[in-house]
C-alpha cells in the first residue's frame, strides 16, 4: 500500500510539475491561447454602430479602421481565430449584434473540411451531434471532431497541447530577443485579430521559392486532409445566422478571396463550382442582404496581393478595403 500511495504521489507531482511548465510555457513564449478577444474600431467619439464577423482572413483582408472613418461608425466584433458561421452563431448568442452586420467569409471560412481550433469551447457536445448529419459525414471527419472535444479537456491542464507550431516559433523568437535581435515580431499567424492599423506586411506569395511555395501548399492540404465540402454545416449556419442577426436591408455578406495559388492548386472544378453555387443559394435564401465579390475582383486575384495562402498583405487589404467601402456606400474611401 505504501508503494502504491508513492507512486500516486510521484504521478501526481509529475502532472502538477508538467501542467505548471505548459502554462508557464504560454506566457514566456506569448502563445496566442484565448479563444475570444473584444475588438472595437471607433470612429471618433460615435457609439458603436455595427458588428462585424469574420476570422483572420477577414481582419487581414478588410481595415476597419479605415472603414470605421469613412462610414463616420464605430465597429466592433469578437472574432476568433480559424472561426466560421459555426462559432460565429455561438459568439451571436453570447453577444448579440445590433445595428448594421457585416459578415466576411472566405472559402476556407466556408469549408467544412476546416476546424476552427476553439469549435468545442463555442459548441457544446450536443449541438455538435446535431448538426453532423449537415456536414460531410463519414469516419475521419466525425474522428477529427472528437480529437477536438478531447483536445479542449486536455488544454484545461495542458494550454500547448496540440500547439506545437506556436511553441517553435515562440522558441524561436525568444532565443532571438535573448540573442538581442530586436527586429523579431510576433508571428503573422492571426495577425490579423490582434492590430488595429491597417496592414503594414509587404511579404508577397508571388516572391517564394517553388520549394516553399510546394511546402505551404502541403500544409494547407494536411489541414483539411485533401477534401472539401460548401454545402453542409457552415453553409447552413451561415444562413441562419444572417436571418439571426438582422432584418433583410441591414447585413452585409463580403466574400473575399484567397491566393490564386490555393484557388488552382488546392480546390478543383468541382470545389470552386460548389463554392460559387454556395454563395448564390445563401443570396437566394437571404433576400434583402447586400452581397460584394470582393473575391471577383481582377485586382485582388494576384499573389502580389497575399503575404500566405489565405490572408492578403498591405497591398491586397487596401484593395479590398475600397472595393467594400464602394459597395457600402458607392465612394472610395476616406483619406
Amino acid at each position: 500500500m505504501r508503494a502504491f500511495a508513492r507512486l500516486t504521489l510521484i504521478a501526481a507531482a509529475a502532472i502538477a510539475l508538467s501542467a505548471l511548465v505548459s502554462h508557464v510555457a504560454v506566457r514566456v513564449l506569448k502563445l496566442k491561447v484565448t479563444m475570444l478577444q473584444h475588438r472595437v474600431f471607433r470612429a471618433g467619439e460615435k457609439p458603436v454602430g455595427t458588428t462585424i464577423f469574420g476570422s483572420s482572413t477577414a481582419f487581414d483582408g478588410v481595415a476597419w479602421k479605415t472603414v470605421a472613418g469613412s462610414l463616420g461608425d464605430s465597429l466592433e466584433s469578437w472574432p476568433v481565430g480559424g472561426g466560421s458561421p459555426l462559432e460565429w452563431r455561438a459568439i451571436q448568442r453570447r453577444q448579440p449584434a445590433t445595428g448594421r452586420v457585416f459578415v466576411v467569409v472566405s472559402p476556407i471560412d466556408m469549408d467544412d473540411h476546416f476546424l476552427c481550433e476553439f469549435r468545442a469551447n463555442l459548441i457544446s457536445i450536443p449541438e455538435a451531434v446535431r448538426d453532423f448529419p449537415e456536414g460531410p459525414g463519414g469516419w475521419p471527419f466525425a474522428g477529427r471532431l472528437v480529437d477536438q472535444y478531447t483536445l479542449s479537456f486536455t488544454r484545461v491542464l495542458y494550454p500547448t497541447a496540440g500547439r506545437a507550431d506556436g511553441v517553435m516559433m515562440g522558441g524561436r523568437r525568444l532565443v532571438a530577443r535573448l540573442a538581442g535581435r530586436r527586429d523579431v515580431g510576433d508571428s503573422v499567424t492571426g495577425r490579423g485579430l490582434y492590430q488595429d492599423e491597417p496592414s503594414d506586411i509587404t511579404e508577397r506569395v508571388s516572391d517564394w521559392s517553388a520549394g516553399r511555395l510546394e511546402k505551404e501548399l502541403a500544409d494547407m492540404r494536411s489541414r483539411s486532409l485533401g477534401r472539401h465540402y460548401f454545402l453542409g454545416q457552415k453553409y447552413r449556419a451561415l444562413v441562419r445566422l444572417i436571418h439571426e442577426v438582422g432584418e433583410p436591408g441591414r447585413v452585409v455578406l463580403a466574400v473575399i478571396p484567397l491566393s490564386q495559388a490555393y484557388w488552382n492548386q488546392l480546390l478543383n472544378p468541382e470545389d470552386r463550382r460548389e463554392f460559387q453555387e454556395m454563395v448564390g443559394r445563401v443570396a437566394k435564401e437571404c433576400p434583402g442582404i447586400l452581397v460584394l465579390r470582393n473575391d471577383q475582383l481582377p485586382e485582388l486575384l494576384d499573389d502580389g496581393m497575399f503575404r500566405d495562402l489565405a490572408h492578403m498583405n498591405m497591398f491586397g487589404q487596401r484593395a479590398s478595403t475600397a472595393a467594400f467601402l464602394r459597395g457600402v456606400t458607392g465612394a472610395p474611401p476616406a483619406p
